[in-house]
């Protein structure tokens, strides 16, 4: 099914590096492969610049009050904004949870930039999403 596209929320290359924890959820859950923050209830949330960076969006669980959440692994597919990518530089994320190049205006990660924009696989809807980029983020966010 996934015709070699990278697999959202599923870091490509596993290991010893791989951190992806479960955390209470809203109903729905955020969109797989967006930037997520830790809300003070414990839950996780969509992030919006206002709580810290926490990591990226993995599949709501079958229990679907929660998520799991990648917090460091190697080549963990993204959404990004589409704009232009240099693979090495550092990754940053807007004030709507989608990853970029871009610095101005936006949020640090401690995360470097695998590959340019390509296509890749949502499992749970089978839908190809455009604007994937491959991130490294050793140690965490």
């Amino acid at each position: 099914m996934n015709n070699n596209y990278p697999i959202l929320a599923k870091p490509i290359t596993r290991g010893k590096s791989d951190i992806i924890e479960n955390y209470p959820v809203v109903t729905g859950g955020v969109a797989v492969g967006k930037a997520v923050s830790l809300q003070d209830d414990g839950t996780v949330a969509l992030f919006d610049a206002t709580k810290p960076f926490h990591g990226v969006a993995g599949y709501v669980e079958i229990n679907p009050t929660q998520q799991a959440v990648i917090r460091s692994g190697i080549d963990v597919p993204v959404i990004t904004d589409g704009t232009a990518i240099t693979v090495g530089a550092t990754v940053y994320v807007t004030a709507t949870g989608i990853f970029t190049g871009t610095a101005t205006d936006n949020t640090q990660t401690g995360s470097k930039f695998k590959s340019v924009p390509l296509q890749g696989v949502n499992l749970k809807t089978g839908e190809i999403v455009d604007n994937v980029a491959l991130i490294d983020f050793v140690g965490g966010l």
